[in-house]
């Protein structure tokens, strides 16, 4: 029944994703050293969370001055084949660990921030890598 009920509102909940989404990634424009999502022509990504991959070495000195600021960005789980269940499968995925290592996420599917909270990250998140990127 829940379900159910949740399913009559998905457009909605999806519209405020993408909204949100978006909002996110105006505010990172300009910055080289970090890559939002990508959506691909004729796709439509309903943002769970908000990926972005950043262009630099220091993630996490970037997350806890990020999470200082009380911005919740925060490390993305590891990739799945280091679960248990997959321990027993041979495997080398270079491109996913170093994926890994520059990925960050944004976990958006609970909230509907306001226009000035979403400013606010904006300025958390140029804070945080001036902050980093000034001391490499």
């Amino acid at each position: 029944a829940i379900a159910c009920a949740q399913m009559d509102k998905l457009d909605a909940i999806l519209d405020n994703r993408i909204t949100l989404a978006e909002a996110l990634t105006k505010q990172i424009q300009g910055l080289s050293q970090i890559r939002p999502p990508t959506v691909r022509k004729g796709c439509r990504h309903v943002y769970y969370s908000w990926p972005i991959l950043l262009n630099f070495d220091e993630r996490d000195q970037f997350l806890s001055k990020i999470n200082a600021l009380g911005m919740p960005l925060s490390r993305y789980v590891k990739p799945l084949y280091h679960l248990d269940a997959f321990k027993s499968a041979p495997h080398a995925c270079p491109l996913a660990e170093e994926i890994h290592k520059r990925l960050a996420v944004f976990e958006n599917c609970a909230w509907s921030p306001t226009d000035l909270q979403i400013a606010k990250i904006g300025r958390a998140i140029r804070q945080a890598l001036d902050d980093v990127t000034q001391t490499v």
